[in-house]
């Protein structure tokens, strides 16, 4: 039990850090944002609820999209 604990808070710091680094890129021309963000988001994504929501929010819509253009 504490071992799981102690993975959830690291997994979730270092997801946490790797947002930070992803938005510090993408306003840092010599930082390439995306590199970060992804890896960060895919540590979140499972602990968070938030980040879940607003995951599969974004993807829903982006396939919704691409559903309703095929004929």
């Amino acid at each position: 039990m504490v071992k799981q604990t102690i993975l959830l808070v690291i997994r979730v710091t270092f997801g946490c850090i790797l947002i930070v680094l992803g938005i510090i890129g993408l306003v840092v021309p010599m930082l390439p944002g995306w590199i970060f963000l992804i890896p960060g988001v895919g540590l979140l994504y499972l602990e968070i609820a938030f980040v879940y929501w607003a995951v599969k929010r974004r993807i829903g819509s982006m396939f919704g999209r691409v559903q309703s253009n095929e004929p």
